[in-house]
C-alpha cells in the first residue's frame, strides 16, 4: 500500500470505533478538546501568533475570531446541533441523547473536507460536524491556513485521542497535485468550501457525491436610528466590517442605509481610522492592491452628496457611498459600499435580485421581515460575523444531509 493508501484504510477503521462511541462520550470529547483552545494560555492564543506570522494578519483580529468561534461550540450548543439536523434528516425519535452504543444514525463512513483559507479556524466546525455524524475525516488545510488543522489535530490526539485517531491531515496543491484526484474519490462524500474557481473544477473531478460551498456576500439594512447611534455601536458595525480581514460570507459589503449616506459614510470612515490601530489591516498583494484603486476610481469623481469615497491614503480600508439600487461589491478588502434606500419596503425587492448570492443579513434599528427568512443567516449587525454553531450555511445543514447520505445517492450540489 502507499502512504495515502494506509491513512485512508486507517481512518475507515476507525470510523467503525467511532460508531461505537455514544453521543455524550463524543459530544464529552469535543468539549475537552474545544477546552484546551480557551484562556489565556489555550491553543486560540498560539494560533493565532502563529498564523499571524504566516498571513500577516493582525494578531489580535485571529485571537478574537478564533475566541468567537470556539466560545459558539459548548457542549449544549453541540447538543442541538445535532438533534436538530437528525431531525431534518428524518432520524424519527433520535432527538434525545444515545446511550447506548450501536444504535447511532450515522453518516458516510470516511469523507474529505476541503477547507477555504479566506477564514481561519474553519477546520474546528468542519471536524465537530464529522464527529456528530460519526465519519471518520481528512482534512485538507487551504494555503492560507495551514496551523488550525494541524494544531486542532494535536489537541484531538490529546484531549480526545478516540476521536482524534478518526482525524487526519494531509495537504495537497489544489488543481495541480497528482494525488487530489484519486484521494478526493477514496472518500465517500466530500465536503468543499472556497471561491468560483473551486466551485467550476472540482465537479468534474469527483465521482463521489458532493457538497459544495460556495461564494456568498452578506448586506446590511440600517434604519434611520443610526443617527442617534452611540460610538460603541458604530465600533462594533466596523469590528464586524472588517473581521477576517472581510474575506467571510458574512463580512457585511454593501450597507442599505436610511437617511443621509454621505453623513454616515463619514462617521463609518472615523471608526474605521480607530479600527485600523487596533487591528491593522494584512499587507495586500500587487493584483489586490489594484482591485481596491479600481473599486475607488468609480466613486471619487462623485459631485456633491450623491457619490463618494474616503480612505486614508492606503488601501487599509475604503468607504464609499452613492445612491444607486443594485447590490454591486468592492473586494473583500476592508472595502464597504454605502448605499441609499428609501425605506424597509424596498429591501425585499433589492435582496430578491441578488438571491443566490446572499449569505446574510444585518439588520439595525429595523424589525426582521417575514418576507427575507430565505435568507441563511439574519441577526442583529453587530454580531452578524458571530453564528451559532451549526448554522444552515448556504441555507442547508451540512450535518442534515450527512446524515441523510447513503453510498447509492448522488448528493452532488453546487453553490
Amino acid at each position: 500500500m502507499t502512504d495515502q493508501e494506509d491513512v485512508i484504510s486507517e481512518l475507515r477503521n476507525e470510523a467503525q470505533k467511532l460508531r461505537m462511541l455514544t453521543d455524550e462520550a463524543v459530544i464529552a470529547g469535543l468539549t475537552s478538546v474545544l477546552d484546551l483552545w480557551r484562556g489565556e494560555q489555550g491553543t486560540v492564543t498560539a494560533a493565532a501568533r502563529e498564523l499571524s506570522r504566516h498571513t500577516g494578519q493582525s494578531q489580535s483580529m485571529l485571537r478574537f475570531g478564533l475566541d468567537r468561534m470556539v466560545a459558539s461550540h459548548i457542549k449544549d450548543t453541540l447538543k442541538q446541533w445535532l438533534f436538530d439536523a437528525r431531525r431534518e434528516a428524518g432520524c424519527g425519535g433520535r432527538e434525545r441523547m444515545q446511550t447506548r452504543s450501536g444504535d447511532i444514525p450515522a453518516g458516510p463512513e470516511l469523507m474529505v473536507q476541503v477547507l477555504a483559507g479566506n477564514i481561519a479556524g474553519l477546520a474546528i466546525p468542519a471536524t465537530i460536524e464529522a464527529m456528530l455524524a460519526r465519519s471518520a475525516v481528512l482534512l485538507k488545510p487551504a494555503s492560507g491556513d495551514p496551523v488550525i488543522p494541524r494544531m486542532l489535530k494535536e489537541t484531538m490526539d490529546s484531549g480526545a485521542p478516540e476521536l482524534g485517531r478518526a482525524m487526519g491531515v494531509q495537504s495537497w496543491h489544489g488543481g495541480k497535485d497528482a494525488r487530489e484526484e484519486s484521494i478526493l474519490n477514496a472518500a465517500d462524500f466530500v465536503v468543499a468550501t472556497g471561491g468560483e474557481a473551486l466551485d467550476t473544477a472540482l465537479p468534474a473531478k469527483l465521482t463521489t457525491p458532493y457538497l459544495i460551498y460556495g461564494p456568498r456576500i452578506t448586506v446590511a439594512v440600517v434604519g434611520e436610528g443610526w443617527t442617534g447611534a452611540p460610538p460603541v455601536w458604530w465600533e462594533e458595525v466596523v469590528r464586524e466590517i472588517v473581521l477576517w480581514d472581510q474575506r467571510g460570507c458574512l463580512s457585511p459589503r454593501v450597507l442599505l442605509v436610511m437617511g443621509n449616506t454621505k453623513e454616515f459614510a463619514r462617521r463609518l470612515a472615523a471608526e474605521f481610522e480607530r479600527r485600523e490601530k487596533r487591528w491593522p489591516a494584512r499587507p495586500l498583494s500587487w493584483g489586490a492592491a489594484a482591485e481596491v484603486h479600481a473599486f475607488r476610481a468609480r466613486f471619487l469623481m462623485g459631485v456633491g452628496d450623491q457619490t463618494g469615497c474616503l480612505e486614508p491614503g492606503t488601501t487599509a480600508w475604503t468607504v464609499v457611498w452613492d445612491q444607486t439600487r443594485d447590490l454591486r461589491t468592492g473586494p473583500p478588502a476592508r472595502a464597504v459600499r454605502v448605499t441609499a434606500i428609501a425605506g424597509p419596503g424596498e429591501v425585499a425587492g433589492r435582496l430578491e435580485e441578488s438571491r443566490d448570492r446572499i449569505q446574510g443579513l444585518g439588520l439595525a434599528f429595523l424589525d426582521p421581515d417575514p418576507a427575507w427568512e430565505w435568507i441563511p443567516r439574519i441577526s442583529d449587525l453587530t454580531c452578524i460575523q458571530d453564528p451559532p454553531a451549526g448554522w444552515r450555511a448556504d441555507g442547508r445543514s451540512g450535518l442534515a444531509h450527512l446524515l441523510s447520505h447513503t453510498k447509492a445517492s448522488n448528493a452532488g450540489v453546487g453553490r
